[in-house]
């Protein structure tokens, strides 16, 4: 697909992403490339991607390589106008939207997923190189699960992915009919 590009970082093996502690990340420098592998089934396991809407190279590669050291893996996507389709064929764990993108604006894309039933569920993140706490809480108020500053909520916005794809590999291993227990 044009304007989609998976970043070039290797998939290292982790137990899995719960590798979080107190909010900050505790990663595994030692590990080698390798297949993800799940703790609980110790199988190798394909967990879903965090799709990025962003032209910021440099962002772009430091959230890849921090999603990276985690065994995730970051879809890039430059060109918003094929977002939907992206999302379908996709189906990532959390969508990470940048103000800083010339090509929209994130606040009526969040807006408009919010709109459609179909991505009510999906966690959608807004992020920006100087974001003031009005356009926070706009993002807040068109439905945004988060909104971070690119520059000092690196971190912060890794963990916060980093659960959304644990959540959502957690729910695609249980039953479909298995009530939480």
């Amino acid at each position: 697909m044009p304007g989609l590009a998976l970043a070039p970082y290797p998939v290292v093996p982790i137990a899995d992403c719960s590798n979080l502690d107190g909010g900050k990340l505790v990663g595994n420098s030692k590990a080698k490339t390798g297949a993800v592998k799940h703790s609980a089934a110790d199988t190798n396991v394909t967990l879903s991607p965090v799709l990025l809407v962003d032209s910021d190279a440099e962002f772009q590669e430091r959230f890849a390589a921090s999603l990276s050291k985690f065994g995730c893996r970051l879809e890039i996507l430059v060109d918003p106008s094929k977002l939907d389709s992206v999302l379908k064929s996709l189906d990532p764990s959390v969508l990470v939207v940048s103000t800083d993108n010339q090509e929209a604006n994130a606040l009526e894309l969040v807006a408009d997923l919010r709109a459609s039933l179909r991505w009510a569920d999906l966690p959608i993140f807004v992020v920006g190189n100087r974001l003031a706490t009005k356009v926070k809480l706009s993002a807040y108020e068109v439905g945004a699960d988060a909104a971070l500053s690119k520059g000092t909520g690196l971190g912060e916005l890794t963990a916060r992915a980093l659960g959304c794809v644990r959540r959502k590999s957690e729910k695609s291993e249980q039953p479909e009919n298995s009530e939480p227990g």
